[in-house]
């Protein structure tokens, strides 16, 4: 949550304020180092982001012993798929933003409100009591926090099958991303950039990847698939 509250809109602006650098008006060496000083940190924070979402799900295992463990290779799977996915994301939304200021706040805001509702329906009971009794204030207060990280990426909030939740949110992750990083490519002035078309290409290369290592990742190294019940086949989700 710390991550995405904080370090997700941070790494959104420091994609924002390169997208919306000025001309070479310095040496030019002084323009490309402080390009690349800038770009090393942007990249910095994604991985960092990715590595959150990683070790959540690790340690979400290690709190459950009867749970098998994930591998080294579920580890960099899972990496991937999330450096990928999240990758996409603000790539769409720092550049949406960056000529369309106004209207970014309202597609997030849009979204939030919607994941909201959408993990309102799940019955979420992350702040119940031992006895199993719901903390309704709490739980409310949750949901709003955990749909803000719904912006960005998607977390199990409750254990139960996730093929047809995954399928829903990555439809609509999808729609959006294309919506925002399309409606940015056709403004005349975004042509001027030299990442007109490769940030166009890199972000839906990116979705594409995110959801490769996600299907290689449930595929061949999910803990659940590793059961020794040999009866049962391995599901994708």
């Amino acid at each position: 949550m710390h991550s995405f509250m904080q370090d997700a809109p941070q790494l959104i602006l420091q994609i924002y304020i390169l997208a919306r650098r000025p001309p070479q008006t310095h040496s030019e060496n002084d323009y490309i180092i402080t390009v690349l000083v800038q770009s090393i940190s942007s990249l910095t924070s994604l991985m960092s982001l990715a590595w959150s979402l990683t070790s959540y799900q690790r340690t979400l295992r290690y709190a459950m012993p009867d749970k098998p463990q994930m591998s080294v290779g579920g580890s960099a799977t899972t990496f991937l798929w999330h450096t990928f996915q999240v990758a996409s994301r603000v790539l769409a939304l720092a550049l949406f933003a960056s000529a369309h200021k106004r209207e970014v706040f309202i597609a997030l805001g849009g979204h939030w409100g919607l994941m909201v509702i959408w993990i309102l329906l799940q019955r979420t009971n992350f702040c119940g009591t031992p006895d199993g009794k719901r903390n309704n204030c709490g739980e409310f207060f949750y949901n709003i926090v955990v749909g803000w990280v719904f912006t960005f990426v998607m977390i199990n909030v409750k254990a139960t099958a996730t093929r047809v939740k995954y399928s829903i949110y990555y439809l609509l992750m999808a729609a959006e991303n294309t919506t925002m990083i399309v409606l940015w490519f056709l403004l005349p002035e975004s042509a001027t950039h030299w990442y007109h078309l490769p940030a166009l290409i890199g972000t839906f290369v990116c979705f594409i990847l995110g959801l490769v290592f996600m299907f290689l990742y449930y595929r061949h190294y999910h803990p659940d698939g590793k059961m020794p019940n040999k009866n049962q086949s391995p599901k994708l989700f």
